[in-house]
């Protein structure tokens, strides 16, 4: 299925991930290409004790993340912090990528913030498909 967002997953040979956007299905946003998910450790990035707000960072401050996939008996996938690409941000490290239902978690009727949650029973589960 295309829902309209490009991504690309760069697998490294310590068998971490940097997740990088690519673009848009129809073709715009080509101005965030390279962009990578990951944590920071600013107040604004924090949603409550138990998770931080995730964004994509341009390269330039080497706050992209590394991440590990690890596949689940559905087909599925957790997917979980490790560092930022300079190194920091380790505190973060084995929180989950996830979405939840909370008023503060709306960006507007159409979609969600996702967020890492230190608590695996938060955790997303998420499928990987390749772009048609």
């Amino acid at each position: 299925r295309d829902d309209g967002r490009h991504w690309c997953l760069e697998r490294g040979t310590d068998d971490l991930y940097t997740i990088s956007f690519v673009s848009s299905a129809h073709g715009g946003d080509t101005e965030f290409a390279e962009f990578s998910l990951g944590i920071n450790d600013l107040p604004k990035d924090r949603r409550d004790d138990g998770s931080q707000y995730v964004m994509a960072h341009s390269d330039v401050c080497g706050c992209d993340g590394r991440w590990t996939i690890q596949a689940q008996d559905d087909d599925t996938h957790s997917i979980a912090f490790v560092s930022s690409a300079h190194g920091g941000d380790k505190q973060f490290q084995g929180w989950f990528l996830g979405v939840e239902s909370m008023p503060c978690d709306d960006r507007d009727e159409d979609s969600k913030y996702v967020m890492a949650h230190s608590q695996e029973d938060s955790a997303g589960r998420w499928k990987l498909l390749p772009v048609a």
